[in-house]
């Protein structure tokens, strides 16, 4: 179970894939950090 907190406050709670399909805050905080990862992966194909 993963508990995503903003300012504090629990905003998102649920199991990764579960927080990645809903494509909130966890989403976006997912993607800025690993999304670049892939593309430098790819890239280096």
């Amino acid at each position: 179970m993963i508990l995503v907190l903003k300012d504090g406050q629990i905003i998102e709670r649920g199991k990764h894939d579960d927080l990645l399909n809903k494509q909130g805050f966890y989403y976006d905080l997912y993607m800025s950090q690993f999304k670049k990862q892939e593309e430098v992966a790819a890239r280096s194909d």
